[in-house]
């Protein structure tokens, strides 16, 4: 194995800082819009907010009882990309 290898191998982690660096802005700008379809050239951006709660609240109730007051929640907006299907018509 090589030093250029390990060169390689450290650009290309800084790449990867600044490409996920710069993807986190571009999603803050999306979720600034607000929840909705955006249309970016080619492609539909959907923003949605979205809750999840990471506990099985059913199975500790069976055995505890209610357990609302320890309950946590979640809020987050999601952004996900995809390229517009056109269709043409013959």
């Amino acid at each position: 194995m090589s030093n250029n290898n390990a060169q390689r191998l450290a650009e290309i982690r800084e790449q990867m800082k600044a490409l996920k660096k710069e993807e986190s802005r571009i999603v803050e700008e999306f979720k600034e819009l607000g929840e909705g379809v955006y249309e970016d050239g080619e492609f539909l951006v959907n923003v949605t907010s979205e809750s999840r709660q990471t506990l099985d609240s059913k199975r500790l109730e069976a055995i505890l009882g209610d357990l609302s007051e320890y309950k946590n929640k979640t809020n987050y907006m999601k952004v996900s990309v995809k390229e517009a299907c056109v269709k043409k018509v013959s």
